[in-house]
């Protein structure tokens, strides 16, 4: 970082920088602070032997935007050091460089906000929240988690479906342009949603007898008569 010094990059400053390092390098507990040194206050860390194979790569792969949670946190850091009017590197001690943070380098455009209707797609893995937008969380894999909202009629159907299985979810959601380029999603308001899973027999028989004048009801065995139709 070459704008800071060890005597003045504030301890506070250090603690934010060293917290998105190991976030960065996605294996906290064998990641290890060393030292702050002179020449544009240098961090040295640490990294396990078990895990320095896993940590190369995620690092590595980072600059191709993948996985997308570790190339988030590379942006983080980029944008942090064009805040305090630094460019900074990561690299091997007396090795290659890994990973380039352009800083106050970094070409900037407008950040362009924009609404727009569309769906995502995951498994709910939290609902809950006490005003009348309750907050949802999906995780859509890969390390994406959408924080979304829903009207508490949608959200208490959400509920049933917590970490069961994958859904679609509609909606409006708010997509922030970063000075970067990248799109980053800052909120999505659900309306409806489907869920992707086929139902279980049991639950579709079950969804099937509720049906006014629905002739499941008088079979002896709905299941046997299903699977013996399915078999035709």
């Amino acid at each position: 970082m070459d704008r800071w010094l060890p005597a003045t990059l504030p301890a506070k400053r250090l603690a934010q920088y060293l917290e998105r390092l190991a976030a960065l390098f996605g294996d906290a507990d064998a990641v290890h602070f060393v030292k702050l040194t002179k020449g544009s206050a240098r961090q040295y860390l640490h990294v396990e032997p078990s895990v320095s194979e896993a940590v190369w790569n995620r690092l590595s792969a980072a600059n191709d935007e993948i996985p997308k949670e570790a190339a988030d946190i590379r942006r983080d850091i980029n944008r942090m050091l064009l805040e305090d009017d630094c460019t900074g590197f990561l690299r091997v001690d007396r090795g290659p460089k890994v990973i380039e943070f352009p800083g106050r380098k970094t070409p900037i455009s407008q950040e362009v906000v924009i609404h727009e209707t569309g769906d995502l797609e995951g498994v709910v893995i939290r609902v809950g929240g006490r005003g009348a937008s309750v907050p949802v969380s999906i995780d859509a894999s890969g390390g994406v988690f959408h924080k979304c909202s829903a009207p508490r009629v949608v959200a208490k159907r959400l509920a049933s479906h917590l970490f069961e299985g994958e859904i679609r979810v509609t909606g409006r959601g708010k997509w922030l342009r970063t000075a970067e380029g990248a799109w980053e999603l800052q909120s999505f308001e659900i309306a409806d949603f489907i869920a992707l899973d086929a139902p279980s027999l049991g639950k579709f028989i079950g969804d099937m007898q509720t049906i006014a004048g629905s002739l499941w009801n008088d079979l002896d065995d709905p299941q046997a008569e299903l699977l013996k139709q399915r078999a035709d």
